[in-house]
């Protein structure tokens, strides 16, 4: 039984660019359906949980589910986690999604994923695997180490050994001390959202806009399991992500990031998430 209310936190302004009102919609549909089934649910802002956990008079919540993503919140909620509450997505695995942390985990964990260094925005770029011969033939991404997109500039495709040194420059300018070298890979851009640790559960799938489209064919299975298999590397239950499928067929793995907005499938995902969350307290042998 439930005796105690759920809380959900919403995720913060700043990492929702353009996404704003789908990041919110999300998580209300989440806390209707939690309510549907007769739970208490508090929905919050992630600057008002930062500064009420020291208050906290009562037992903490049995549930968190959250979106907010900045470490001085985690920080917070991770004494929670201490005292017993249950966080979706925990605070480990939202960490794990920053950047300069997923990049070697996934890398060691067999996941496809393209070439990619982790570098100092201030550091000598000559000494990097990306030289300039590389970007006479292929062009990289250049993409922030920590958190994922938060404002223009925070991933963009560089041609040529001058754009990444601006880019870079540009990065270090806002406090963003590490970057990612990400090696291009082409073929169809598709993008993935997913719901629970196992293969078997809520997944869906659909080719980003505003793209030469070539549909190579893939395995839909392979594309599923490969996906999985990251964010539980990851230690994610909920999750979105992209993918590139190229000429062969063959998977890679772009990025992956902790409940996105789910913006195509919202009603449909907000009542897969609310019977996710239900069964970490119903069920929660079955649910690990």
């Amino acid at each position: 039984m439930i005796r105690r209310s759920l809380v959900g936190i919403f995720r913060e302004t700043l990492h929702s660019p353009e996404r704003v009102f789908d990041d919110f919609e999300i998580l209300r549909l989440t806390g209707e359906a939690l309510r549907a089934n007769g739970v208490e649910v508090d929905l919050a802002r992630p600057e008002r949980i930062a500064s009420s956990i020291e208050r906290w008079a009562e037992p903490p919540p049995e549930v968190v589910f959250l979106m907010c993503e900045q470490e001085r919140i985690l920080t917070r909620l991770s004494e929670w986690e201490v005292l017993g509450t249950v966080l979706v997505n925990s605070t480990q695995s939202i960490r794990n999604t920053y950047r300069h942390r997923m990049i070697p985990l996934l890398s060691a964990g067999g996941v496809p994923f393209p070439k990619s260094e982790l570098v100092r925005t201030s550091g000598p770029l000559e000494r990097t695997q990306f030289r300039s011969s590389f970007l006479e033939t292929k062009p990289l991404w250049v993409k922030r180490g920590d958190v994922h997109n938060t404002q223009q500039g925070d991933v963009l495709m560089a041609c040529s050994f001058e754009s990444v040194s601006e880019q870079l420059r540009a990065l270090r300018s806002r406090g963003v001390s590490q970057a990612v070298l990400q090696e291009h890979v082409e073929g169809d851009l598709i993008k993935l959202y997913g719901i629970g640790q196992s293969a078997e559960t809520w997944f869906r799938w659909f080719y980003h806009r505003d793209q030469n489209l070539m549909r190579y064919g893939f395995s839909e299975e392979a594309l599923r399991e490969v996906f999985f298999g990251a964010a539980k590397i990851l230690g994610l239950e909920i999750f979105g992500g992209d993918a590139v499928v190229g000429r062969d067929g063959s998977i890679h793995v772009i990025d992956i990031n902790a409940w996105p907005s789910f913006a195509l499938f919202r009603g449909e995902a907000s009542e897969a998430i609310a019977r996710h969350i239900l069964s970490k307290v119903l069920d929660p042998v079955r649910s690990a």
